[in-house]
């Protein structure tokens, strides 16, 4: 009975969204951030070539549970966090350097409502311009190039998908659309999920056509990210009950312009990531690159809890897809 119970609490802590974390401690801000590198046994994953992987970890009380990634600059990434803070990390030498925690987000600007559970970061590299979606609120702030807020709306095209698994994956197109896909619906033994193509800013009030996603292995979107050609990666996450339970993930590619209104937007399979090489609850996808090779990184949400970790991942690929 206490194992059942166990795996009962587990499967409602991951799936889908967040539901029970680890207790946190005291208030500490003053921490700083550790990476130790992971011996990588295995240099290639479909069509992408593994260049590094490193745990993060921290005693600072607002590092972890990030799902949300973008590269700024090519020796830049920031990461967006489930309660609603950000760790700016500067990378030396193409690996994990010093890292700044902090708060930024949708609290401050919505007041009373709950504003805290980032899920998707996406930028805009020729402004600067970060937009932000986030569940609870199914909202979207845009913010300037270094978080502070300028605007945001809750777009009535997602205020019927669920509070804890709506806008879980979000990126801006380089031609100034921008789409969101939910991580679940009401239903949630439904394959198919939500998706949102805006023509324009969702914070400006742009219009949208739905679509669907479908993944037939049941696998969950959690992110995208703009590749230089114009199509779009898609991370989409699974897991397995356990103690502690087994995450898997996969990375897609697909063309916005094969999106169509009420029909199911097809994708191609590039690279899937699976035991025996280490992997966590992966939710953050980022490419750095404005011609191919381009470098792409993954960051793991361990939603602040005791048996998870915060995996950074480094890879290359050259556009090409597998065979």
């Amino acid at each position: 009975m206490t194992r059942l119970l166990l795996l009962a609490l587990v499967v409602l802590a991951l799936a889908p969204g967040t539901w029970i974390r680890s207790p946190r401690p005291a208030q500490v801000l003053d921490a700083g951030l550790v990476s130790v590198a992971i011996p990588v046994q295995q240099p290639r994953v479909g069509a992408l070539e593994i260049e590094g992987m490193w745990k993060l970890s921290s005693e600072h009380s607002l590092f972890g549970g990030y799902s949300g990634l973008v590269a700024i600059e090519p020796d830049f990434l920031l990461a967006g966090s489930d309660q609603g803070a950000a760790l700016w990390l500067e990378l030396d030498g193409g690996q994990p350097g010093r890292g700044d925690m902090r708060r930024f987000g949708a609290k401050s600007y919505f007041g009373e409502k709950t504003g805290s559970d980032l899920e998707a970061l996406t930028i805009d590299p020729e402004t600067g311009w970060l937009w932000a979606a986030y569940e609870n609120l199914n909202a979207v702030i845009r913010m300037g190039p270094r978080g502070g807020v300028q605007a945001g709306a809750e777009p009535p095209q997602m205020e019927d998908w669920p509070s804890n698994a709506g806008p879980e994956a979000f990126v801006r197109l380089p031609d100034g659309r921008f789409i969101a896909m939910a991580e679940g619906t009401w239903a949630w033994s439904a394959q198919n999920r939500d998706g949102l193509l805006f023509d324009g800013d969702p914070v400006d009030g742009a219009e949208a056509i739905s679509f669907d996603f479908h993944d037939p292995e049941g696998y969950l979107p959690v992110d995208m990210a703009a590749l230089p050609d114009g199509r779009v990666l898609i991370l989409v996450r699974s897991f397995e009950w356990g103690l502690p339970p087994v995450f898997k993930a996969r990375l897609l590619v697909a063309d916005p312009a094969d999106i169509r209104e009420g029909e199911e937007w097809p994708w191609q399979e590039i690279a899937r990531f699976t035991p025996p090489m280490p992997t966590d609850n992966f939710e953050g996808i980022a490419v750095w690159g404005d011609g191919y090779p381009v470098t792409l990184w993954m960051i793991s949400d361990d939603n602040t809890a005791k048996f998870q970790n915060t995996l950074l991942l480094r890879m290359r690929w050259d556009g090409e897809l597998p065979e």
